[in-house]
């Protein structure tokens, strides 16, 4: 089911976009553009302050730098709650970026720690064959080797 404020809110934004109401799409997309950018900023300052690195490289360290985005997000969006007009609607969307990024984050970790590499690789049924030499002695002059896909 769903809340009748997400329906009244999609609705909005469904306005927005027929009447090309480009001021508020400006709106909206510079406060979710920006909600990622001051959520990197953030945790590239309280990262180090917590001896982890800006530029994570193991699930720990992503793990915080989303934590650090996931709290700007939660705290524009209890600003949000607090506010009413376009500074509730400039607060929201900012922590939806926020958010977009912790999210952004951990699919960062799962393809960067190797997560994803544990889970078999599906077979389509095709294998590809190389065929020619790339060294220099033989094969094609420009060092590239054929490859043919067999079904």
């Amino acid at each position: 089911m769903v809340d009748p404020q997400v329906t009244s809110s999609a609705n909005s934004i469904q306005t927005v976009l027929d009447n090309r109401d480009v001021q508020s799409l400006a709106l909206v997309g510079g406060a979710a553009a920006g909600g990622v950018i001051v959520a990197q900023e953030i945790a590239d300052r309280v990262l180090p302050a917590v001896g982890m690195s800006r530029d994570p490289t193991n699930g720990k360290e992503f793990a915080a730098s989303a934590l650090a985005k996931a709290a700007v997000g939660l705290g524009a969006g209890w600003g949000a709650a607090q506010s009413n007009g376009l500074p509730l609607v400039a607060l929201a969307f900012i922590g939806v970026g926020a958010l977009g990024g912790a999210a952004a984050d951990m699919f960062n970790a799962v393809q960067r720690t190797g997560l994803a590499s544990e889970a078999p690789r599906p077979n389509y049924g095709y294998q590809l064959e190389r065929s020619g030499s790339s060294g220099s002695s033989g094969g094609s002059s420009s060092g590239r080797s054929a490859v043919s896909v067999s079904v």
